[in-house]
């Protein structure tokens, strides 16, 4: 079993949320601490390309098969793209970046893999099981992490030169800088290229079967299930 230390970011300000959302948050976190224990446990996760790390559309859809076995049945995917940048102490100037879900972004990089970002939502929790696809040393971002859709009517975000949609968003302090993390809607053409991820190898049910029920196993043992999570708010 590895003895990598997993932690869960709550990017949300507990005190300005009502019952249903702090409900549908802690479940969220629950059920994704839950995933990442069981998958620690097997031994695909010795294999690094078979690990949850950068399989967004594995571990949603096992998250989501966890929530919908705990009753949660109003839980469903969604598909975004992922904006992460980390500013300087101005707000201003942008250090570095990454962009999940831009075809003009992508094609400056090497990366080849499925061009956008899968989420589970309940209600109005945006559960993120693989943030950590989006780890870097200067970001410092959990594992896994959940967040409230909440992003200002009005607030886009500049995708190389043409603007989208947020639609939730969450700066945090580092030192020396500020990280903001950004969910928006995909362009057009980038979410009509992506709409066939459910015949990947990774949505098969049996690819998530072993995790699903490992993870089922830990929760019907505890009542509460602990996890580390920073203190993001």
């Amino acid at each position: 079993m590895s003895s990598e230390k997993i932690v869960g970011g709550s990017f949300a300000f507990r005190e300005r949320l009502n019952e249903k959302q702090i409900a549908d948050l802690d479940i969220g976190l629950s059920a994704c601490t839950a995933f990442w224990t069981a998958a620690l446990g097997l031994s695909s996760y010795e294999v690094e390309h078979l690990r949850p790390h950068g399989r967004c559309i594995y571990a949603s859809l096992a998250v989501l098969d966890i929530l919908h076995k705990l009753g949660r049945n109003d839980a469903f995917v969604q598909k975004v793209g992922l904006d992460v940048r980390q500013y300087g102490h101005d707000m201003t100037t942008v250090l570095n970046g990454l962009r999940i879900g831009d075809a003009a972004y992508r094609e400056r990089t090497t990366e080849r893999r499925w061009n956008a970002h899968l989420l589970v939502r309940l209600g109005d929790v945006f559960i993120d099981p693989t943030i950590a696809q989006a780890r870097r040393p200067w970001n410092s971002l959990p594992h896994f992490s959940a967040m409230i859709n909440a992003a200002p009517a009005d607030f886009e975000i500049d995708i190389g030169g043409k603007w989208a949609k947020t639609k939730a968003t969450w700066v945090q302090q580092t030192i020396g800088s500020f990280v903001q993390t950004t969910y928006f809607d995909l362009p057009r053409e980038q979410d009509i290229k992506t709409r066939a991820y459910m015949k990947a190898p990774d949505a098969k049910p049996e690819a998530r079967k072993d995790v699903v029920r490992e993870a089922l196993n830990i929760i019907s043992q505890s009542n509460e299930i602990s996890v580390e999570s920073e203190n993001t708010a």
